[in-house]
C-alpha cells in the first residue's frame, strides 16, 4: 500500500518579477544529474517517463537534502510489517505549480479500517527534520513541517541579493493519496465528507491532531485503474494546480499581481493560465489516454471541488471560457477604460464567493441540442434589439405580451441612468425594435413604439414597460411566459439572450453564475457574459424559466461583475397591464 503526502506550493514570483528567482536550474528544461537545487538535491529524470498531459512531470528534484528521516524504522509499529521510503522529491512546472512529495510503501495484508487509520496517523507522525536556510535544522512530525519546507524552497530558489518574498510563495492544503489493492485493504475508512465513486476512488478529508491540519485525501483501488500511475499523477497534479490557481486569482483580485502588459511576467502568467486552464482545448489530442484524463477531471469536480473552494474543475476548457477572457483583458491592457454599463451598484459577494464562482464558472462547449433548440424556438423570437439611430443607442428588450416590451429604464433615460428623466416622446418615436428570430407571415421584424409608448416605468427597479405599435400583433410573435418566473438559487446557472453592442442575437450560458439573490431589494448578482448593449436582456434558468432582467455591469480587478432585477419583483408591479 503506497501512501503519498503532498505539500503543494504556489510560487507567484515568476508572475511578479523574474529578478526574484535564481536562474538555475531552469525547471522548464533542466539538465538531469547536472542541475541541482540548493538545500534539496540533484535534478533527475523519471525512468518511466512523464505524462501525456503534463510533460513537465518528466523531471523532479530529490529532496533528501532538505527533508531527512532520522532513526527511520523499516518496521511499522502500526502494522508490525515492513515499510520503505519510496521517494522524497520536489516537482515544479516552472510556472507557479510546485509540490513537495514523500511516499512510503507499506507491506500490509487484510488491513482493517481501524488499522488503516492507525497507519495514516503513523505516516503523518513520522519523525523528520528540515534544514533551515540559517543552516540549523528543525525537528517535527512529517505533517507539521510543510511550512518549513515551503520557506526552504523559497530560500533555495531565491536570486542572490533578492529580498525574501514569503507572501508570494504560499503553502496550500496538504493532500494524501493512498494507493491500495483489495488484498491490502478490505474497505476505505470513514473520512470527513467521504464520497466513493464507481471508479474505485474515494475522496474526503482527514483531520489530524494535535495540529488539526485538514488533509485532502484520496483512496485509489489499483484493480479499478487501467493505469494506476497515470491516475496517481493526475490526481496529485490536479490538487497542486487547484491550490496554485486559488492563490493566483486571489492575488489578482488583491492586486498583488499586476504585471505590465507585454512583459515577461505577463506572458508567463498568461502561459500559466493557458496551460492550467486550457488542457482540454483539443480534446482529441491525446486519444484514448486523454479520455481517461477527462474522466479524472470530471471525478475531481464531482468530489474534490465540491468540498473546497474550486479553481480546478472537471473540464478546464469549460471552466475558463469567461475567466480566461476577463483575465486576458486584464493582463493585456491594464490601462483600459473600466467596464461600466447601467447604473452603479454595490457588489455584495465576498472574495471567497468570487473565488468559488470564478472556479465553477464554465461556459459549456457540449450543449444539449434539444435544450438549445427549445431555447431558440421558445425564447429567441421574443427578444428584440432596441435602437435609436439618431442617438447611436442600442439595448435589448423582450416581448412579455402581444404588444408589450420590457427593458431597462436607463436605456431610455436622457442621461443613461435611472436618475434622469425619460427621453421626450419625439425621440421615442424614432426607437426601432427588431425581432431577429421572429418569423411573421409578412416577414416584417422591425416595429416602432406606439404613440403612447410608456405604459409603466420605475426608476427604482430600473425597468420600463413599453407599448409597441399595434401592427406587431399581426406578426404573431410568441411572448416570453412571465407567469411562471422563478427565483434562482445561489450557484445556479443563467442563460442570457442579448444583443451585445447592437450586434445579432447572442446566447450566453453560464452554469454556477449566480453569486447572490437579494429578495429585499429585488436584485440578483452574477458573474456571467454580458456586454454593453445587453441592458434589458432576459435571464433564464436551466429550465428556461424567466428569472431576471439584466441591467448593469462593473469592472473589478478579477474581471467584471453583473446585476439584474428579479422578474418576480417586477411582475407584481406590472401584472395589471398584462
Amino acid at each position: 500500500m503506497l501512501l503519498v503526502l503532498q505539500f503543494p506550493i504556489a510560487d507567484l514570483r515568476p508572475f511578479h518579477s523574474q529578478a526574484l528567482l535564481n536562474t538555475a536550474p531552469d525547471w522548464r528544461t533542466p539538465q538531469p544529474t547536472q542541475d541541482f537545487v540548493r538545500f534539496f538535491g540533484v535534478m533527475k529524470e523519471r525512468y518511466r517517463g512523464g505524462n501525456v498531459v503534463w510533460h513537465d512531470e518528466l523531471y523532479f528534484c530529490s529532496s533528501r537534502g532538505a527533508l531527512k528521516l532520522p532513526n527511520f524504522s523499516a518496521r511499522s509499529l502500526a502494522t508490525g510489517s515492513r515499510r520503505d521510503v519510496a521517494f522524497r522529491r520536489v516537482l515544479n512546472d516552472g510556472f507557479g505549480v510546485v509540490r513537495c512529495e514523500i511516499g512510503l510503501d507499506y507491506a500490509v495484508h487484510g488491513l482493517s479500517t481501524t488499522a488503516c487509520l492507525d497507519v495514516l496517523k503513523e505516516f503523518f507522525d513520522v519523525p523528520c527534520s528540515v534544514r533551515l536556510p540559517s543552516g540549523t535544522t528543525k525537528q517535527g512530525t512529517l505533517l507539521s513541517l510543510g511550512k518549513d519546507l515551503c520557506q526552504l524552497y523559497e530560500a533555495a530558489t531565491r536570486a542572490r541579493g533578492a529580498k525574501r518574498r514569503s507572501d508570494l510563495v504560499a503553502l496550500g492544503r496538504p493532500c494524501l493519496l493512498v494507493e491500495y489493492s483489495t488484498a491490502e485493504l478490505a474497505a476505505v475508512p470513514n473520512m470527513i465528507g467521504s464520497q466513493v465513486t464507481k471508479q474505485g476512488i474515494a475522496y474526503g478529508h482527514v483531520s489530524h491532531s494535535p495540529i488539526r491540519d485538514v488533509v485532502s485525501t484520496w483512496f485509489v483501488q489499483r484493480e479499478m485503474q487501467n493505469n494506476m500511475r497515470d491516475t496517481r499523477m493526475a490526481l496529485l497534479r490536479l490538487h497542486a494546480e487547484h491550490q496554485a490557481l486559488r492563490r493566483v486569482v486571489r492575488a489578482l483580485a488583491d492586486q498583488k499581481l499586476a504585471p505590465k502588459p507585454q512583459s515577461t511576467e505577463s506572458k508567463d502568467l498568461k502561459g500559466f493560465l493557458s496551460r492550467a486552464l486550457g488542457h482540454l482545448n483539443k480534446p482529441n489530442r491525446f486519444g484514448v489516454a486523454q479520455q481517461r484524463f477527462v474522466e479524472l477531471m470530471n471525478l475531481y469536480e464531482q468530489v474534490a471541488a465540491r468540498d473546497d473552494i474550486p479553481l480546478v474543475v472537471a473540464n478546464l476548457d469549460r471552466f475558463t471560457a469567461q475567466i480566461g477572457l476577463d483575465l486576458k483583458r486584464f493582463l493585456e491592457d491594464n490601462t483600459a477604460e473600466p467596464v461600466g454599463t447601467g447604473p452603479e451598484f454595490d457588489w455584495k459577494a465576498t472574495p471567497e464567493q468570487v473565488e468559488y464562482h470564478l472556479g465553477r464558472l464554465k461556459s459549456q462547449i457540449l450543449l444539449d441540442a434539444e435544450w438549445l433548440r427549445s431555447a431558440l424556438d421558445k425564447l429567441a423570437p421574443a427578444v428584440c434589439l432596441i435602437r435609436q439611430p439618431n442617438l447611436g443607442m442600442s439595448a435589448t428588450g423582450f416581448l412579455i405580451a402581444p404588444n408589450l416590451v420590457i427593458t431597462n429604464y436607463h436605456v431610455l433615460s436622457n442621461n443613461g441612468s435611472p436618475s434622469g428623466p425619460l427621453y421626450p416622446t419625439k425621440i421615442l418615436a424614432d426607437v426601432q425594435l427588431t425581432f431577429q428570430f421572429a418569423k411573421p407571415p409578412n416577414d416584417r421584424t422591425t416595429f416602432a413604439l406606439s404613440e403612447t409608448p410608456v405604459l409603466w416605468a420605475s426608476a427604482d427597479l430600473d425597468c420600463i414597460l413599453l407599448q409597441v405599435s399595434e401592427d406587431i400583433i399581426a406578426a404573431g410573435i410568441q411572448p416570453v411566459s412571465v407567469g411562471n418566473s422563478a427565483i434562482p438559487a445561489d450557484g445556479s446557472g443563467l442563460l442570457i439572450l442579448q444583443h451585445p453592442k447592437g450586434e445579432s442575437l447572442k446566447i450566453s450560458t453560464s452554469p454556477n453564475a449566480v453569486t447572490g439573490v437579494y429578495m429585499a431589494s429585488g436584485l440578483i448578482q452574477y458573474i456571467s457574459l454580458a456586454e454593453h448593449g445587453s441592458s434589458g436582456a432576459p435571464c433564464f434558468n436551466d429550465d428556461l424559466q424567466l428569472v431576471a432582467v439584466h441591467h448593469a455591469e462593473r469592472s473589478k480587478p478579477f474581471g467584471s461583475v453583473r446585476e439584474g432585477i428579479l422578474f418576480d419583483t417586477i411582475y407584481s408591479k406590472i401584472r395589471k397591464y398584462l
